[in-house]
């Protein structure tokens, strides 16, 4: 868990695990949790609902910087709201910025021209340009990733090579374009120094992709994992290098197989990966290493069915999109701390809520470790 978010409440929590840990004969480790903070609807949007499928969050240092982008598939259209789900406006089209014929986006009023056509499909997993803002939207069931300025106006479109279909993108930390290839089971990769496309990944050194439906690209300089590209192939996820080499997969999760992975996301803060599994209907959170493993599961309320997935870096909010309730539900991280038995406390500094410090004193004490002290 990342220093950045820790509120005063989980400081203490984190202390009294370093407690629990000293006073424990057999000492138990705290786990993560993510809890749901808030979900928000398309209830204020102009056609009053949506089918929330492919969701981002603008990471980047922007005025628009945090914002959720959703696209609704049942509109065909995406739709922006602020980092706590209040609707602002909508991108409806792609097109030619010249002309004064239609706004082609409702987010930019200012910029009108001639739409080259509606969208084909929104149901892919779009992602924002940290280092600019740009928001870049895969057609899923065409063969093209359009460019929309923070602002919402239309930039232009990349078309993905023999006949693709993107139905995810990510960007690495230099500003190349990943996409995840459904019609070529492939990861192209969009080389933003020479502007030209190269195949990235199209298997493990043992079998060729199966269905590749999603990636995500590991973008925190101090990870372990810098620069890593996951792919999403069936039921597992194939792990590769800044440079396309095969370096591992990811199988299980929470003490079972993985089922079928549909969206990723990397957590650009910490390196942390989430992973969408479809079938169980959760979505996974795994370290940046094979050593750190699975760390913790997301299960959606009222039985929803994750579609999409977008972490917002500068909290460690999780974005999940519900496209069977028609929601997005946010989640924050937690901690669930081990029990620990100890005496009354003494030396308590303030009172309740507002105590700045403690002392615990254990029963149970086999090394012989002294007094703990928190400061919270």
């Amino acid at each position: 868990m990342n220093a950045r978010r820790l509120t005063s409440a989980t400081l203490a929590a984190l202390c009294a695990v370093t407690v629990a840990l000293a006073l424990t004969a057999a000492p138990a480790s705290a786990k993560v949790v993510h809890n749901v903070l808030f979900s928000f609807d398309g209830s204020k949007t102009p056609a009053g609902s949506f089918s929330p499928t492919g969701i981002y969050v603008d990471n980047s240092s922007t005025p628009t910087s945090g914002d959720v982008y959703v696209g609704d598939n049942a509109h065909t259209l995406v739709d922006r709201f602020t980092p706590k789900g209040a609707y602002d406006c909508q991108i409806t089209a792609h097109g030619s910025t010249s002309g004064t014929s239609v706004s082609l986006s409702e987010c930019d009023s200012s910029t009108t021209g001639t739409p080259t056509g509606s969208f084909v499909s929104t149901y892919g997993e779009g992602a924002v340009d940290s280092s600019g803002g740009d928001v870049w939207l895969p057609e899923s069931n065409g063969e093209m990733v359009d460019e929309f300025s923070p602002g919402g106006a239309y930039k232009t479109q990349l078309t993905v090579p023999e006949g693709g279909k993107p139905i995810e993108v990510a960007f690495d930390s230099s500003g190349d374009l990943f996409v995840a290839d459904i019609a070529n089971k492939r990861v192209d990769e969009y080389e933003a120094s020479t502007s030209k496309w190269r195949i990235c990944a199209t298997g493990t050194p043992s079998s060729a992709f199966g269905v590749v439906t999603g990636v995500a690209v590991d973008d925190d300089s101090a990870s372990s994992a810098y620069g890593d590209v996951y792919v999403a192939n069936e039921e597992v996820v194939d792990v590769f290098n800044s440079a396309c080499a095969y370096q591992r997969q990811i199988t299980h999760a929470n003490g079972g197989p993985l089922g079928t992975v549909a969206r990723l996301a990397v957590d650009s803060a910490d390196g942390h990966v989430y992973v969408v599994d479809k079938s169980n209907e959760v979505v996974d959170e795994f370290g940046p290493t094979q050593a750190e493993g699975f760390i913790s599961q997301i299960k959606l309320p009222n039985e929803g069915e994750p579609a999409g997935i977008a972490i917002d870096a500068s909290d460690g909010d999780v974005y999940v999109s519900d496209e069977r309730n028609g929601v997005v539900d946010v989640f924050g991280p937690g901690v669930v701390l081990p029990n620990v038995t100890t005496l009354p406390a003494t030396g308590v500094k303030g009172n309740g809520e507002g105590a700045i410090e403690a002392t615990l004193n254990g029963e149970v004490n086999p090394e012989g470790t002294g007094e703990a002290t928190c400061h919270f």
